[in-house]
């Protein structure tokens, strides 16, 4: 059974924050099928604050701290949310 956009978009939203730790709770799986989309979102709109910010998120839950940064900080140009502002702050802890 193939999962919708909006599954893999609320599935990788599951996340915990516990002071400066972040926890994940993503599969291997869904990390990687959410990479695929988001990737896919990008090459389509270069400007996706959308796609940025989750594979800002993606790549900060596995460990490539420095490329996470450079996604939240386009996200938060582009997009201008405050959210991206604050996971942009976790890259740099």
């Amino acid at each position: 059974m193939e999962e919708s956009c909006e599954q893999v978009l609320s599935d990788l939203f599951l996340c915990t924050i516990s002071g400066a730790e972040m926890l994940d709770l993503n599969s291997d799986y869904e990390m990687m099928q959410g990479f695929t989309l988001f990737t896919d979102m990008l090459s389509s709109n270069n400007k996706s604050h959308e796609a940025l910010f989750d594979l800002g998120r993606i790549n900060y839950a596995q460990g490539r701290y420095d490329i996470a940064e450079k996604c939240l900080l386009r996200a938060y140009e582009v997009g201008r949310d405050f959210s991206y502002r604050i996971w942009l702050a976790f890259t740099q802890l």
